[in-house]
C-alpha cells in the first residue's frame, strides 16, 4: 500500500531482530514519509500484539548507492543476513509479479534476458562481500542509544526487580485492588533512582502529573505511618 502511494520500489531486503535493511528506489522524494509510515504501522501492530510500547528506538540511516560495484556488494551482503529477499528472487517470474518485491527493476540491471539475469543475481548472492564493505555495513548498523532509551530501560529493569521481589505482576500492580503497591513502586523509583517523573510515567503509561500526584500520596502515607 505504501509502496504504491509513494511510488517506491522495493529492490531487496533483510530482516533481523536488531536491524532491517531495505534497498529502495525513490522516484518522488517520498522516502522519509514512506519509512515513517512503515514504522508507525508496524509499531501499532506490535504494540497491539505484544503490549510492548517501544518498537523502534533509533533513527534511520539512509545511504545512496552510487556505483554498480556498490549495488552488487549490497546484495552480496544482505542476502546473507536474517530473513532476506533471496528466496523471493529465486521464485520471481515476469508473468507472476511479486506484490512486495520489484525484482524486474533489479534483474534488468544485470542482463537483457530475465532468466540469465536471475542466475547472475543468485551467483552474486553466493559470493562474500569484500571485507572493507562488510566493515562499512557493520558501521552503518551501529546506533548509539539515545539517553532517553537508556533511562527507560533502566526504569524497566528496576520495575521488573520490584515486581519479582513483591511477587506481583505488572497488570496486578496497575489494578486498583493493588493501589498501595503502585504507590510503593513509584516511591521506590523516586527514592532509589534518578529517574524523572516523565521517565516513570513512560513505562507505567501514566502522565508525569499523575506520577507526581501518586508520589505525593505515597509520601503523605509514609508520614502518617511514621507518626502513628
Amino acid at each position: 500500500m505504501y509502496k504504491v502511494s509513494h511510488g517506491i520500489k522495493l529492490l531487496g531486503y533483510s530482516l533481523s531482530p536488531l536491524v532491517t535493511h531495505l534497498i529502495l528506489h525513490d522516484r518522488n522524494g517520498h522516502l522519509s514519509m514512506f519509512l515513517r509510515e512503515i514504522k508507525s504501522t508496524y509499531s501499532v501492530h506490535y504494540q497491539h500484539r505484544y503490549f510492548e510500547k517501544r518498537v523502534f528506538h533509533h533513527l534511520d540511516k539512509v545511504r545512496s548507492v552510487e556505483s554498480y560495484d556498490a549495488f552488487v556488494n549490497l546484495y552480496r551482503y544482505i542476502h546473507k543476513q536474517g530473513m532476506n529477499s533471496l528466496i523471493r528472487f529465486k521464485g520471481y517470474e515476469d508473468r507472476n509479479k511479486d506484490e512486495y518485491l520489484d525484482g524486474d527493476y533489479v534483474l534488468s540491471a544485470l542482463g537483457a534476458k530475465r532468466e540469465q539475469a536471475k542466475v547472475e543475481l543468485l551467483k552474486i548472492s553466493e559470493e562474500p562481500a569484500p571485507g572493507y564493505y562488510q566493515v562499512h555495513m557493520k558501521d552503518m548498523e551501529y546506533f548509539r542509544e539515545e539517553k532517553k532509551v537508556i533511562r527507560i530501560r533502566r526504569a524497566e529493569e528496576f520495575m521488573d526487580k520490584f515486581l519479582e521481589d513483591n511477587q506481583i505482576s505488572f497488570s496486578e500492580i496497575m489494578d486498583d485492588n493493588h493501589f498501595y503497591k503502585k504507590l510503593e513502586l513509584i516511591k521506590a523509583f523516586r527514592d532509589r533512582t534518578d529517574l524523572s517523573y516523565r521517565d516513570i510515567g513512560a513505562i507505567l503509561d501514566l502522565s508525569h502529573t499523575s506520577v507526581i500526584r501518586l508520589w505525593k500520596m505515597a509520601h503523605e502515607r509514609d508520614l502518617v505511618n511514621s507518626l502513628s
